[in-house]
């Protein structure tokens, strides 16, 4: 039997904050876009940016999703509304509830 050990890794917060901050240059420059410039964190630990345009935002999100999962931490892209204010960013994967097979 071949056992594959896995090694687990982190990021500290610094370099989290970095890896959004150059992720959401990244998509707001490829998307040609503007977006506000502070985190908002969520309930259920969504971590976004403020956008104001609504067809742009999935793209957005699904663009900042790649970079940081390029910079090795799972995230699943997200889009929330709520009233008139959409944000655009990601969930940490291990954060994200697991649904229950209802059936």
């Amino acid at each position: 039997m071949t056992t594959v050990k896995i090694k687990a890794q982190s990021v500290s917060a610094i370099e989290l904050s970095k890896m959004v901050d150059k992720a959401v240059g990244i998509a707001a420059k490829r998307l040609d876009m503007t977006v506000d410039s502070k985190n908002i964190i969520t309930k259920w630990d969504l971590v976004g940016r403020v956008v104001r345009d609504i067809k742009l935002a999935q793209s957005f999100s699904e663009d900042v999703a790649k970079q940081i999962s390029l910079g090795g931490v799972a995230v699943e892209p997200a889009t929330l509304i709520i009233k008139k204010q959409i944000i655009a960013g990601f969930f940490e994967r291990s954060r994200v509830p697991v649904a229950k097979k209802l059936l």
